[in-house]
């Protein structure tokens, strides 16, 4: 059996909560953070961009049939790519009936469909909490689109609390959130991790220290204290899952999520460089250059506000 097909053997999730959303524009819907993936929203019909807080890539946009993830930093939803007003927070309740509509006075610009789910301890977790926000497009032939209709139902008789709903929709959740996971993980260029790193439990709890908390003072010693490693130990295995080492791999993430604060905040050099994790300004500059052959200021975007 692949890598990937065994660590999907550890997906498990309990429903707790679905809801459908109409956002009529200009919105903006934050969904909360918490411990883990924590949800899935599929677009029923309109475009929105997901922008997940504190992440490094620009937003990304979702046509009807794709499907989003939400959790661990939270994520917002937009009616474009520029923000044009406050998000506001929501969540997929636990048995809420009926929708909800969020946003301006205008048409009604998006329909979500999504559930609110607690996810069972296994090595796919921390995949998930890594690949999020890679959004996988719907096609004709994928599994989410011959999906797509069972969810709606299944949703709608969840929420009105049909007898056996509750079992149907944690079949169908596990479905898409399996077939999400087999599509976002080839794409996810800038992870640059095979799914297999994700099968040693070790390793993987380190990935997702280091993607969640990339500007944690972490050291080599750190992670492998965290992980409950000898360091050599954690190192050896590390890099011969990863293909690169610890220390490596962290000033990767860190020099990613910098190029965006730089490009999308009016943040200061010193205050990206604490934020990213480095003591002080003239040190993450080195960092910096040596990783991208340029300064930090020459990827300055327009001031912010």
């Amino acid at each position: 059996m692949d890598a990937l097909s065994q660590l999907l053997q550890t997906l498990h999730v309990d429903v707790v909560g679905s809801r459908h959303i109409s956002l009529h524009g200009p919105y903006g819907a934050r969904f909360a953070p918490g411990v883990g993936p924590q949800g899935l929203f599929m677009v029923l019909d309109g475009e929105v961009w997901l922008e997940p807080e504190g992440h490094v890539e620009a937003p990304l946009h979702l046509a009807p049939g794709d499907i989003g993830l939400y959790g661990g930093p939270g994520i917002i939803v937009r009616d474009s790519a520029t923000p044009r007003s406050r998000p506001v927070d929501v969540n997929f309740e636990p048995s809420t009936p009926g929708p909800r509509s969020l946003g301006g006075p205008g048409q009604r610009t998006v329909a979500l469909l999504g559930v609110r789910f607690d996810l069972e301890a296994g090595a796919a977790a921390p995949l998930l909490a890594a690949l999020s926000p890679a959004v996988p497009r719907r096609s004709q032939e994928s599994l989410t689109a011959a999906l797509m209709p069972s969810f709606q139902r299944v949703c709608e008789d969840f929420a009105s609390g049909r007898p056996g709903a509750h079992a149907l929709i944690q079949h169908v959740t596990q479905l898409l959130l399996a077939e999400w996971v087999r599509a976002a993980t080839p794409q996810d260029a800038a992870l640059a991790v095979g799914a297999g790193a994700f099968a040693d439990p070790s390793i993987a709890a380190a990935l997702t220290l280091i993607h969640r908390q990339p500007g944690a003072p972490w050291t080599v010693d750190s992670l492998a204290e965290r992980v409950s490693l000898a360091r050599t130990t954690f190192a050896l295995r590390f890099a011969r899952h990863v293909g690169e080492s610890p220390f490596r791999y962290l000033t990767r993430r860190r020099i990613a999520l910098a190029t965006r604060l730089l490009q999308t905040t009016a943040l200061s050099l010193h205050e990206v460089a604490l934020r990213v994790g480095y003591a002080d300004e003239a040190t993450f500059h080195r960092a910096f250059k040596r990783e991208t052959g340029t300064r930090p200021g020459a990827l300055r975007g327009p001031r912010v506000g």
